[in-house]
């Protein structure tokens, strides 16, 4: 049987003298396709299944996961654990993956080399701040809304990151937030859950 090349290896195949516009064309499209079903199924509450789960771990997993994006984009990754205890929480720990690297990705794409992403954990939830060039006044509407697209440093976003986010945080009665803007550079996205399990 003939096997039918990926769309990255006929690209390159292909010869053309545009290749690599062609593959980052590709990998784009296939980045907000992947996006879009995320949203679909995140929209959905009857995708979801609640259980205890430590957010720690959660986000222990997701910077292992982009280890390799933060390492190309020189960026330092710092995880703080939260002074308390943290109780363990009711939520769909896959969905709960999917935020906190979806925050992280929206945190390396707007940081710059050598700069420290801080992921601090809290009792009632989780912050993800960067040193970036944080978020203009007039943007600040429209961040979660879908679609729109800030300006990332490699210019990749779909526009959908933090629109999953959103959901996610909706569909388990948590919110999200960017902290007003103070002194300090970049931004700082806030998850807040409705308290731990006792």
């Amino acid at each position: 049987s003939v096997r039918v090349p990926s769309d990255d290896l006929a690209v390159e195949l292909s010869g053309a003298p545009n290749t690599p516009l062609l593959l980052r064309d590709t990998e784009q499209m296939a980045r907000q396709v992947h996006q879009l079903l995320h949203l679909a199924e995140v929209s959905e509450g009857h995708n979801y299944t609640f259980a205890p789960i430590q957010l720690g771990a959660v986000v222990t997993d997701a910077v292992d996961y982009l280890a390799r994006l933060s390492a190309q984009h020189a960026v330092h990754v710092v995880v703080l654990p939260s002074r308390m205890p943290s109780p363990a929480v009711e939520a769909d720990a896959s969905a709960v993956f999917v935020l906190v690297k979806n925050l992280l990705e929206n945190a390396l794409h707007h940081s710059p080399p050598g700069s420290t992403i801080t992921i601090a954990l809290q009792a009632d939830g989780f912050s993800v701040c960067d040193q970036g060039g944080g978020v203009a006044e007039g943007d600040r509407p429209h961040l979660f809304e879908r679609f729109w697209r800030g300006t990332a440093r490699d210019g990749r976003g779909a526009g959908l990151g933090l629109s999953i986010c959103l959901e996610i945080c909706l569909s388990h009665g948590w919110t999200i937030r960017l902290e007003p803007a103070g002194g300090a550079p970049g931004a700082c996205f806030v998850v807040e859950t409705s308290g731990g399990l006792e």
